[in-house]
């Protein structure tokens, strides 16, 4: 990395130099990524999958069907399961009905969506 401008640098190289420079993954611990499944995670997802033997870090990735679009939000994580497994990264993958949490507790969407993301 060093002498090389960052736009002639790898996409890894970068990501790797981004995520050292913040200090965003310690080596020899385990990195819980939560991952909704989307293009850019994806993405993602595969770039850390290649660079946890140079961080020395473990993923394990966390996704959560907030049950909000029926069939489709199923049907994510099923693709989330299904990629995850295909790549050997352990993961917890979980539902919850955030409607009715956002009903019982009188909230707007987004702060129920948040509220049961962090329920355990």
């Amino acid at each position: 990395m060093a002498g090389k401008p960052v736009m002639q640098q790898s996409l890894d190289q970068r990501v790797l130099g981004f995520i050292r420079e913040h200090h965003l993954a310690d080596a020899g611990r385990q990195c819980w990524w939560p991952f909704p499944g989307g293009r850019n995670s994806v993405c993602l997802l595969h770039l850390l999958h290649h660079l946890q033997p140079e961080l020395g870090i473990k993923l394990h990735v966390a996704h959560l069907d907030h049950q909000l679009r029926g069939k489709e939000s199923a049907g994510d994580a099923r693709y989330v399961a299904k990629l995850v497994r295909s790549l050997g990264i352990p993961a917890t993958i979980e539902k919850r009905d955030v409607a009715a949490y956002q009903k019982e507790h009188g909230l707007s969407l987004e702060e129920a969506a948040r509220e049961v993301g962090t329920i355990s």
